[in-house]
């Protein structure tokens, strides 16, 4: 009997210790201030990129890169959320289409810095896509990112979470 009670013990120490040892997302920042989030991509490494519009979708929007910690690497004003949008987004890199006065194609580099990619004469450099805003990559093997708007004022929070 008592070897049975021991055993019983025994799994109820593993069941507890199996519940205390399961994960659970886990808030690691968050990035406020913001309107209506439309793209989010994931770098990859806790960082990322997102579009973002004040007003109608075909408003002036702004393109924000955001590090592992959720610090700003970049910030700039494109054009037309729809019609723009992130096309490539690592801890090193971020490229993104934009419709200025023509189509077009930014890259910037981890500091910050901008640069239009230049088009051969009579060409046009733009995604392979109408529509890269459609193209969403929320996570990466360590966690994911969504969305927290308030129902009052319809301010929204950009929430990086651990999957731990």
């Amino acid at each position: 009997m008592s070897g049975l009670r021991t055993s019983i013990h025994a799994l109820v120490l593993v069941a507890v210790l199996a519940c205390a040892c399961a994960t659970a997302a886990t808030e690691q920042w968050t990035y406020s201030g913001l309107t209506g989030i439309f793209q989010i991509v994931a770098d990859g490494a806790g960082g990322c990129a997102m579009t973002r519009y004040a007003g109608a979708f075909d408003e002036a929007s702004d393109i924000v890169w955001l590090n592992k910690k959720g610090a700003l690497i970049y910030q700039a004003g494109i054009s037309n959320v729809l019609h723009g949008g992130i096309m490539v987004c690592t801890p090193k890199n971020l490229v993104y289409a934009d419709m200025r006065e023509t189509n077009l194609v930014v890259h910037v580099a981890a500091n910050g810095t901008a640069t239009i990619v230049p088009a051969a004469a009579d060409t046009l450099n733009q995604t392979p896509l109408p529509y890269p805003i459609y193209w969403q990559l929320m996570a990466d093997s360590k966690g994911f990112f969504a969305t927290r708007t308030d129902t009052n004022t319809m301010a929204a929070t950009l929430v990086r979470y651990s999957n731990k």
